[in-house]
């Protein structure tokens, strides 16, 4: 569980976020985080929750994503 909300985060998600196959929840949402969301973050396979609402990302989703356990 990682609550990252609202800490005046800046920068890209790095792709680096992929390696971490424990993780659950990620919540980034309020932040100034800029750029994609990386392709590797189709590893976390225990995925369930990914909030990054109000931030800057752009671009598209990653279809690697469409593979998680994300709660809808």
């Amino acid at each position: 569980w990682v609550d990252l909300n609202n800490r005046g985060l800046s920068g890209t998600i790095p792709p680096q976020l992929g390696d971490i196959s424990q993780l659950v929840y990620l919540y980034l949402n309020g932040n100034s985080i800029s750029g994609t969301i990386p392709s590797d973050t189709g590893k976390l396979s225990q995925l369930q929750e990914l909030g990054l609402y109000n931030n800057d990302i752009s671009g598209t989703v990653p279809s690697q994503l469409n593979d998680l356990p994300l709660t809808k």
